[in-house]
C-alpha cells in the first residue's frame, strides 16, 4: 500500500504522516517505522530491502520516504509492486506533484492527498485546532492577527502557538518584522531594482515556497492568473520557486 503526500505545508504533512504512523502501530505493536530520504544516494537500496525483506516478529512493515521528487525512474517499478501489498505501508512524501513515471501514484489503489498553503477559513480553523491541541485559548480576534501574520505558514503558526502555551505573548508588530514589508515590495512594487533587492534578502534568510505562496497571495488582480501558471510550471517541474520569483520581479 503506498499513501502519497504532497505539497508545500510540510507541517500538516508531517502531522499526517505522525497520525498514519500512529494508527498502524496501535494495530501492529510490535512495528516500528523506518524513515529515509530519496536524497539518500543508498535510497534504491533502501527500498528494495523495505519491499523485500522479512521480518522474525511482525510481517506488517511501514516506512516514510521523503524527497520523492528526487526518486531515480527505477524507483517507480519497485512502487507499483506494493500497491496492494497490504504488509507494506510506505508512506511517500514530495514537495510538488510527481512526473512520469510517477504518475500512477493519482491514480488508485494509491492513496494521495495535496497540502497546499492554506488561506481563509480554512487557515482560521489550522490555528483554532492548532491552539486548542496546546490547551491555548484564543478569542476569535487573537486567531485572525496570527492567520493574518503568517499567511499560511504553518510551522510559523505553530511555533507562535507553542511559545504562547509555554506563558509567552503574542506580538503582531514583533512577528511580522521585515519579512512582510519585503515581500509586499516583491508583490506590488513598482521599481524593479527595489523588489529584486527585496526578493534577495528574502531567498537569503527564507523558504522560497513560503515566499511565492504569500506573494501570491498579495499580488493585484491582475497578476492572479500569472501567478497560476506559475504554480502550475512548478508543480509539474518545469520551474523551481526562486527562479519563478526572480522571473516575477525582473517582469
Amino acid at each position: 500500500m503506498i499513501i502519497h503526500l504532497y505539497g508545500t505545508d510540510s507541517y500538516r504533512i508531517k502531522e499526517k504522516t505522525d497520525d498514519i504512523i500512529s494508527e498502524f502501530i496501535k494495530r501492529y505493536p510490535n512495528s516500528f517505522p523506518n524513515k529515509y530520504s530519496f536524497s539518500d544516494k543508498n535510497s534504491l537500496d533502501l527500498l528494495k530491502t523495505f519491499v523485500e525483506s522479512q521480518s522474525l516478529f511482525n510481517e506488517s512493515r511501514i516506512a516514510v520516504f521523503d524527497s520523492g521528487e528526487e526518486a531515480p525512474k527505477e524507483v517507480a517499478p519497485i512502487l507499483k509492486s506494493i500497491l496492494v501489498n497490504k504488509a507494506r505501508v510506505l508512506i511517500l512524501i514530495s514537495q510538488k506533484k510527481m512526473v512520469s513515471p510517477f504518475t500512477f501514484l493519482y491514480r488508485d489503489p494509491v492513496v494521495s492527498q495535496t497540502f497546499k498553503p492554506l488561506s481563509g477559513a480554512e487557515l482560521l480553523a489550522f490555528v483554532s485546532k492548532t491552539a486548542k491541541q496546546r490547551g491555548v485559548a484564543l478569542t476569535p480576534s487573537a486567531q485572525r492577527d496570527i492567520a493574518e501574520s503568517y499567511l499560511g505558514d504553518s510551522w510559523g503558526i505553530a511555533t507562535e502557538l507553542d511559545k504562547i502555551a509555554l506563558g509567552g505573548k503574542f506580538s503582531k508588530k514583533n512577528i511580522l518584522g521585515d519579512f512582510f514589508p519585503l515581500v509586499q515590495t516583491v508583490a506590488g512594487g513598482q521599481d524593479s531594482l527595489n523588489r529584486v533587492r527585496a526578493l534577495t534578502l528574502l531567498l537569503a534568510d527564507d523558504d522560497p515556497a513560503k515566499i511565492f505562496n504569500i506573494t501570491a497571495v498579495l499580488v493585484r488582480a491582475p497578476f492572479k492568473p500569472r501567478m497560476a501558471d506559475y504554480d502550475v510550471a512548478i508543480k509539474s517541474g518545469k520551474l523551481e520557486y526562486a527562479e519563478t520569483l526572480l522571473d516575477f520581479v525582473l517582469s
